[in-house]
């Protein structure tokens, strides 16, 4: 799942100026208020509908705000090799195994 885009402020410490401007202006007319922003996180948890290659995010233009629901899987979701191969490197850097 990913959350979409909230004004957080985080866009500030990005980049360059215009990428800061561009960011503002993506936020403020795409983007949904910072209390939405769990919405798809609660809807991918509780939805007896998700599935292991079920993705959620906001279904608004862009998958940055709206309501959450599913959408399609990115390609390189689908690729095996490279979802073990994150999965391993998140278990190395973090220092948790399963």
């Amino acid at each position: 799942m990913h959350p979409g885009t909230a004004p957080t402020g985080i866009q500030q410490y990005t980049g360059s100026a215009l990428y800061r401007f561009a960011g503002r202006l993506i936020m403020r007319t795409l983007g949904q208020p910072v209390e939405f922003v769990a919405d798809p996180i609660a809807f991918a948890a509780t939805s007896p509908d998700a599935t292991d290659r079920s993705f959620v995010a906001p279904t608004g233009p862009f998958e940055l705000g709206g309501a959450p629901g599913f959408v399609k899987l990115p390609p390189a979701a689908l690729d095996d090799d490279l979802r073990a191969a994150l999965w391993r490197e998140s278990e190395r850097l973090t220092g948790v195994h399963y």
